[in-house]
């Protein structure tokens, strides 16, 4: 079965099962939920690949949480995570690959490696988009695209890319589940159902460390679209990046700098 690119935004706004095979490509524990948590159970036939253990190296985040060592932390997302997917009835197959979190452009090219291996197979596949907001976002956007570029280069067909709203600068703040404007992106706007929303706030709930964070968005609202082709040698689309405020090691400047080296050859996808 092949679905066309209109067809699958139709059948993630009104909750028709997808059967053709699916990969989802998150940044950390609990963007799969937050990002997808109302249409997750639509896919048939989903792979989840998580790139970071979603424990920043410099234990800032553990230490203001009341772990003793980062390691700690991580588990607990990583527990978080299961139970979260358990609450949605979620049965997938799940890849957790452990790159420190706001670090993972480091490891870009294993990621490259281990995701167009995962791809080979599929139809679909759904990641953030390079905005801004946070840099295992923007390692997850270039990731995706250049292991799209290497399988069309080596004569293999890759899935279709799409994306799901996270957020980015606008107006000086953080805009939350929103896109930045793309040319020639197809895009859904998916308003859940009381039942699909509930749910999703159940699921949600199971992310205890991350409360205060997911209490910025709005989780009755999901937005979908095509992936566009990035230049990821340009700062993001929104012109500035959202983490450049946050006083992060990893900086937008940095950030593309490692990604310069990943990007010879071939590299725009259809």
């Amino acid at each position: 079965m092949e679905l066309l690119v209109s067809d699958v935004l139709a059948r993630l706004a009104s909750a028709r099962p997808i059967d053709v095979p699916a990969v989802l490509v998150v940044a950390h524990p609990d963007d799969e939920v937050l990002a997808m948590g109302g249409r997750l159970r639509t896919f048939r036939n989903l792979t989840v690949i998580q790139l970071t253990d979603g424990a920043p190296a410099s234990g800032a985040d553990a230490r203001r949480l009341g772990f003793a060592v980062n390691s700690a932390y991580a588990a607990v997302r990583e527990q978080e995570a299961h139970r979260a997917c358990a609450t949605l009835g979620l049965r997938c197959r799940r890849i957790a690959l452990g790159a420190p979190d706001q670090d993972s452009i480091f490891f870009a090219r294993h990621l490259i490696d281990v995701i167009s291996r995962e791809l080979r197979h599929a139809a679909l596949v759904f990641t953030h988009p390079y905005e801004g907001g946070h840099p295992d976002h923007d390692t997850a956007a270039l990731v995706v695209q250049r292991a799209c570029a290497e399988l069309q280069a080596g004569v293999q067909k890759a899935p279709a890319r799409f994306e799901f709203a996270s957020y980015h600068l606008r107006d000086g703040g953080m805009h939350t589940g929103a896109f930045c404007p793309a040319p020639r992106s197809h895009d859904v706007t998916v308003r859940l159902a009381p039942d699909a929303h509930e749910l999703k706030h159940h699921a949600l709930a199971a992310y205890a460390s991350q409360a205060k964070v997911l209490s910025w968005f709005d989780p009755g609202i999901e937005r979908y679209r095509t992936a566009p082709d990035y230049d990821f040698t340009r700062a993001p689309p929104p012109g500035a990046a959202l983490y450049d405020r946050f006083g992060w090691d990893m900086t937008a400047a940095k950030w593309r700098a490692l990604a310069r080296p990943l990007l010879s050859g071939c590299e725009v996808v259809g």
